[in-house]
């Protein structure tokens, strides 16, 4: 590294070991005018955002500090499955038909 102070990060020495081995080797300056966006990209291609998200979760499940019962799934995170059943093919789950409003 140059001779230039290191950003703070807020991570701690711990959990930086953790996610530092993840992190794909740089040129220490990235050619092109943006070379934020192009770190970000090359860390995005290479799965190093869920490669630490995945570790954090491991960690913060072992240390049992997350509580799976109060876990949610929705298809901005997992992708439905297309083509489902119809409605008119799922079982209704009340007694009868609602009454009509019209």
């Amino acid at each position: 590294m140059s001779g230039r102070k290191p950003y703070k990060s807020g991570l701690s020495d711990e959990r930086w070991a953790l996610v530092e081995p993840v992190l794909p080797p740089w040129p220490e300056r990235s050619p092109g005018p943006r070379p934020v966006d192009d770190r970000l990209c090359r860390w995005t291609e290479a799965g190093v955002f869920d490669q630490v998200h995945r570790m954090l979760l491991a960690e913060l499940n072992a240390a049992r500090r997350i509580d799976w019962t109060r876990a949610c799934v929705d298809a901005s995170h997992v992708r439905a499955k297309r083509g489902g059943l119809t409605s008119d093919l799922r079982r209704s789950t009340v007694a009868g038909r609602a009454a009509s409003t019209t």
